[in-house]
Order: structure tokens, then C-alpha cells, then sequence
């Protein structure tokens, strides 16, 4: 028996319309200060925690306010700011250690702020689609129930038009790999996202 193992990066999203690891920070801060019309502001119409996470990035982050209110291309974001990986272990490290990022900045106010932003990247990770369109098993009705209320808010970005065929690409490829005579393979993951 052969044994074949598929580790899937972000880059095995990329083809889907979701973003690369480099690319959640910006994004997140683009529908963070959003102020077009009709755009989509992060976390929809719940202003007080866009302002908690807000205060939050400014705190940690002295100078992000000035330099996002320069003008300038947002696609010039990506090389200039740090991952959100960074950002997070930054405040994992805090929470941990009890310390606060300044002395008008509480603990238990940076354990929110860290929560606001897995609810960012849920927001920019998550299709607007009912949970009932999904082929997933063993998904307990109360986080169904609550993920169809979610998909039915404007907070979430549409699938890209060739989605469906490059998800179904990259899905043949895996069950043809799975379907050789005496080959096993395991599938490991690293994504934010639960697409393939």
C-alpha cells in the first residue's frame, strides 16, 4: 500500500476568491474603515465593536491610524503590514502573560478585541450560503440554526462566478489520488477556511 499525503496551504483557496494569509489584514481593515456607500462595513451594523476592534489596532499598533489615512492603493497594504498572524500572536502573548498593551487598554478589553478578530476573519472567510446547501455531516442544530441566521445578514462576501469549477477541480483530483488501487491519503490542512 502506497501512502500519499495532501497538505493543502492557503495558496489551495487562492483559486476560490479567498484570501491568502498576507492578505486578512488588509482586507480586515479596509471593511473595518469602510465609509463608502453600499460598501460592506465589518461586523454589518454593529458599530460598537468595529469601534472596540478600532481602538484596539490603534493601541497595538501606534501609527496604524496615520498610515491607513494616507492615500494610497490598498493593494500597497499587503507588503507593508504585518500578517494577522503577527498581530494575533502579539495578542496572545499579552493575554497570556496578564499585561496590557497601555494603561487605558484592560486585559479583559484585549480578550474582546482578540475575539473581534476571529469574527473578522470569519466574516471575510465565510460565504453568504445556507449551511443546508453544504454537504456536512454531524453539525449540531444549534450551530446550524445560527449559522442560517448569520447567512441571511449582509455581511458576507458571494462565491466568485468560476468557483464551482475550481472547487470541483481541485476535489476530482483529490478522490482520483483516493481511488488508485492501494493508495491511502490523507488529507492535512492548514487553511483559515473550511472550502475544500
Amino acid at each position: 500500500m502506497s501512502e500519499t499525503v495532501v497538505f493543502l496551504g492557503a495558496g489551495a483557496s487562492r483559486p476560490l476568491g479567498l484570501p491568502m494569509t498576507a492578505d486578512i489584514f488588509p482586507l480586515l481593515l479596509q471593511r473595518l474603515l469602510s465609509k463608502e456607500p453600499g460598501g460592506e462595513p465589518l461586523f454589518g451594523s454593529d458599530a460598537v465593536d468595529r469601534e472596540r476592534l478600532s481602538t484596539c489596532l490603534n493601541t497595538l499598533l501606534p501609527g496604524l491610524a496615520d498610515f491607513t489615512n494616507k492615500p494610497q492603493d490598498h493593494s500597497a497594504w499587503r507588503d507593508k503590514l504585518l500578517p494577522i498572524t503577527d498581530v494575533l500572536s502579539t495578542i496572545d502573548y499579552l493575554l497570556l502573560s496578564s499585561n496590557a498593551p497601555a494603561p487605558d487598554f484592560t486585559v479583559p478589553e484585549l480578550a474582546r478585541a482578540r475575539a473581534l478578530i476571529e469574527r473578522a476573519i470569519f466574516e471575510l472567510l465565510v460565504r453568504t450560503e445556507s449551511p443546508d446547501t453544504l454537504r456536512m455531516e454531524g453539525v449540531p442544530d444549534v450551530v446550524r440554526d445560527e449559522w442560517r441566521r448569520t447567512a441571511e445578514l449582509p455581511l458576507f462576501q458571494k462565491r466568485p462566478p468560476d468557483h464551482q469549477n475550481e472547487l470541483s477541480r481541485a476535489v476530482d483530483w483529490l478522490m482520483k489520488l483516493a481511488s488508485e488501487p492501494g493508495r491511502r491519503v490523507t488529507l492535512v490542512s492548514t487553511n483559515y477556511d473550511i472550502e475544500l
